[in-house]
Order: structure tokens, then sequence, then C-alpha cells
């Protein structure tokens, strides 16, 4: 058998105990290393993972995108050229990620957007629907990051008018308040690209109850509101006056990707203790 045939048998096997669930730390340091050998074969690891994530099963979900992930901390340009490919196959799956499965998702698409974020365009409505998760924290992380993303790229947000409607309507208060952030942020460069959630925004200011959302609805209508319309007049919110320029709290991609290992981490116990799959 030649070391080619040997390399590629061994490719086959790893990637079988994958789609079982099964991720030993010693299988994916056989893996990388094989890449490393040949990195011809990068572009078919990719396929082959992201097959694996387009099925419902979570454990092999979970378990192919933590070695996207390790493939990307070597080939970030290979996998973002894959981005598009590995989102039209998660369409495919029968239902929406959960909680568990979007921890490494949320991983891999900040890796990406670290060093080509110019590629993560296609991958924003996804994050806008990770805002509405049920878990808080899932809903905090994918925040963090696009709200990133619309303070260096607004333009990944043009076409994506229907999501951000989407968000402001979501049934928790922190998924319209976020809302709010990220549409005040990209209206600060492009106020065209969001231009069309403008009168959610000035209701959810002028009508919502919750002062928390009222406040930061208002910060975003400032930003969005046309010139020749009326402004709107002050008004009390919280412990003080409704004042604009409120300071976003500063977060980098590293912290981020700190964050999101810690909790990947403690996913991979979880799902060690529990059997779940």
């Amino acid at each position: 058998m030649t070391f080619l045939q040997n390399k590629q048998k061994q490719f086959e096997k790893i990637i079988k105990e994958i789609e079982k669930g099964n991720l030993s730390e010693r299988d994916a340091s056989s893996l990388t290393q094989i890449l490393r050998d040949q990195p011809s074969m990068v572009t078919e690891a990719i396929k082959s993972l992201s097959y694996i994530m387009s099925k419902v099963d979570q454990k092999p979900y979970i378990a192919a995108c933590q070695v996207l992930n390790l493939i990307a901390d070597e080939y970030p340009d290979i996998v973002s050229d894959s981005l598009e490919m590995i989102i039209e196959l998660l369409k495919y799956r029968e239902k929406e990620l959960n909680e568990h499965e979007w921890l490494p998702t949320l991983e891999l698409l900040t890796r990406i957007n670290q060093v080509y974020p110019e590629k993560i365009k296609i991958a924003v409505p996804g994050l806008l629907t990770a805002l509405g998760n049920s878990n808080q924290d899932i809903r905090k992380t994918a925040y963090f990051l696009l709200i990133l993303i619309a303070t260096d790229n607004p333009d990944n947000f043009k076409d994506c008018s229907k999501e951000l409607i989407r968000v402001l309507s979501g049934i928790n208060i922190d998924e319209r308040i976020n809302g709010c952030k990220i549409i005040g942020k990209i209206a600060e460069k492009n106020p065209e690209i969001v231009e069309k959630t403008y009168h959610l925004v000035e209701d959810l200011f002028l009508n919502y109850p919750d002062n928390d959302l009222r406040r930061e609805a208002g910060f975003a209508a400032d930003k969005l509101r046309p010139k020749d319309a009326a402004k709107q007049p002050d008004i009390n919110v919280a412990t003080g006056f409704y004042k604009a320029g409120l300071a976003e709290t500063e977060i980098t991609i590293g912290m981020l990707l700190i964050m999101l290992n810690k909790s990947v981490e403690k996913l991979n116990e979880m799902l060690i203790d529990s059997g779940h799959t």
C-alpha cells in the first residue's frame, strides 16, 4: 500500500467515526496531521465534514464542526472559501441548529470573520436568527459577533431587512434591544442599508413599555430618521433623560473566541457525562 493510499484509508476511517459522533483527541490530531502531509485533501475534508453537519444528529454535527475549527486554524483561506458551500448544506437540515450546535458554529464564524471578514456576509442571516435562540448565551454571543460585523463591515447587512425586522419583533426583550443596537451601528455609516426598519424602530421608541428597549430604539431612530422629518421630543427613560450616544461595550474577536472556547469545553464535558446524541 502506497503512502497516499494509507493516508486516504486513515482519513476515511476518522471521518466514519465523526459520522457516529465519536471524536477523540487522537483522531483529531491524526486528521490534522494527515492534512498537513497532504494539503490537497483539505477541500475533501471540508466537504465531508459539511455533509455530516447537514444531518440532524447532534453529536456528529458538533464533532464535525469542532474539526472544521481546527482546520480553520491552519487553513483559514480554504475554509473561508468553502463557507458558502457549508451554509448551503446547512439549509438542507430538517431542523434548526440547537443551542449546543450553535456554540462550535459561532466559533467557526468568528474565526472566519477574524481573518476574512469580507467572506462572512452569507452567514449574517443565520446569525440574526441566532439572536432569537432560546439560550441567552447563544443570543449574547451571536450579538457580539454581529455588532463586530456591523461596526467593521456594515455592507454585509445589505438585503437583510427582513431578518432585522423579524429580530425587532422577537419574543425576547434582549433580542429586540440587540437588534436596535445593530441597526444603529449600521446606520452610523450607511443608514440606507437599514432604512426599511425605521418605522418599526420608531414605533418601539414611542410605544414600547420597556425603558431599555425604548432607549436603544431611540438611539437607532435618531440615526435613521429622515432629515426632513420632525424630531421626536425627548422622553424620560430609565433613570435619566433620553440622550443619544450611549457607549457600546467594546469586545474584540480574541475575547469572543476565548468565551466560545470555554463554552465548547463545557459542552464537551456535558455530552460525555450525559451520553446525549
